[in-house]
């Protein structure tokens, strides 16, 4: 959206917010003050320790099937002011991934749309299903039971809450014990540990290894190679990866100023300049600048196409059952 356009949607949820929010039930953590994804985490790490089996949900492309006609009437039940549901209804139809469907992605009204949305489906899980550990983070929806059966049956339910009412399409759903592992927000969590997804993983050494290549031709200056790697190293600092860094780190092939400002940023520092990282941090990697994959793309290459690469060393996948899967 234009400049003008995301102003007006930042003054519109700053009068409509405290209605949207009355709306919300305690287990939505998305686009809300106090609330957010490590929030959720937690949430979700106390349910893991409490029961045995664990269902998750998501949506197939959530925000490019949204329903422009159900959101619009759904939003007719908490606003009542025709201007406001003419700018509402104009916001909406400014948009479609397909006809009658879709809201643009960082738009703020859009979050608040796509939440409050999916609302509609935590208070059929919490008042008609009557489950009692549920949360939901935008589309990711976690459901925890201590009956197998019981929540196999709660989840049929939902998901045929969601396509007939919402017009929805969910992923197939995965049911599995906890033991295994639950996959939520780019993480796994187990009952005593938290570990990085695989996926999370890949998108750690891809982007390490493009924030290097760029250290290393010259188009960044090592503080802004920290800048860049301090968010990267913050989002694994939630799980059990220190050896996962620690094996991105050592494979790394590059010069010595890419392992100086990797030590820096790994300690939370924004200078890239210190050359002794915290002992806890990582290990003390020598500073020979090693003979094979000398340039850039060979750096590159090494993170992403090497079969020995850390991405897949000492990791657990947790491994889901499906249940009513839907044709692609």
């Amino acid at each position: 959206a234009a400049f003008s356009e995301r102003v007006m949607h930042h003054a519109l949820m700053n009068v409509c917010h405290p209605v949207f929010e009355r709306f919300q039930i305690s287990g939505s953590y998305a686009t809300r003050p106090g609330k957010g994804q490590y929030a959720a985490l937690e949430h979700a790490k106390i349910l893991v320790r409490r029961h045995p089996w664990f269902g998750k949900f998501d949506v197939r492309k959530y925000f490019d099937s949204i329903d422009h006609e159900t959101l619009y009437d759904n939003i007719c039940r908490l606003f009542k002011d025709p201007l406001l549901l003419k700018i509402f209804r104009s916001i909406i139809d400014s948009y479609a991934a397909t006809p009658g469907r879709g809201l643009p992605i960082g738009n703020l009204t859009s979050q608040y749309f796509a939440n409050y949305y999916l609302a509609y489906a935590d208070h059929f899980a919490k008042e008609k299903l009557q489950s009692k550990a549920y949360l939901r983070y935008m589309d990711d929806t976690l459901f925890f039971h201590d009956d197998k059966d019981a929540l196999i049956e709660m989840m049929k339910r939902f998901n045929t809450y969601v396509d007939g009412n919402l017009h929805l399409c969910l992923k197939p759903a995965c049911i599995n014990s906890v033991s295994k592992g639950v996959p939520f927000l780019g993480y796994t969590l187990f009952p005593r540990h938290v570990r990085l997804s695989r996926i999370s993983r890949k998108r750690f050494v891809k982007k390490y290894a493009a924030c290097a290549g760029r250290l290393a031709c010259g188009t960044w200056t090592e503080r802004e190679y920290a800048g860049h790697l301090c968010p990267l190293i913050a989002f694994t600092r939630y799980a059990d990866a220190r050896h996962f860094r620690q094996a991105v780190s050592q494979r790394m092939e590059a010069s010595p100023k890419v392992r100086t400002a990797f030590f820096a940023a790994a300690v939370g520092t924004a200078t890239g300049t210190s050359t002794t990282p915290r002992t806890a941090a990582l290990p003390t990697v020598t500073t020979t600048t090693p003979t094979t994959a000398t340039t850039t793309s060979g750096f590159v290459l090494c993170f992403i196409l090497s079969s020995k690469s850390p991405v897949d060393a000492g990791q657990d996948e947790p491994v889901c059952s499906t249940l009513f899967p839907r044709d692609e």
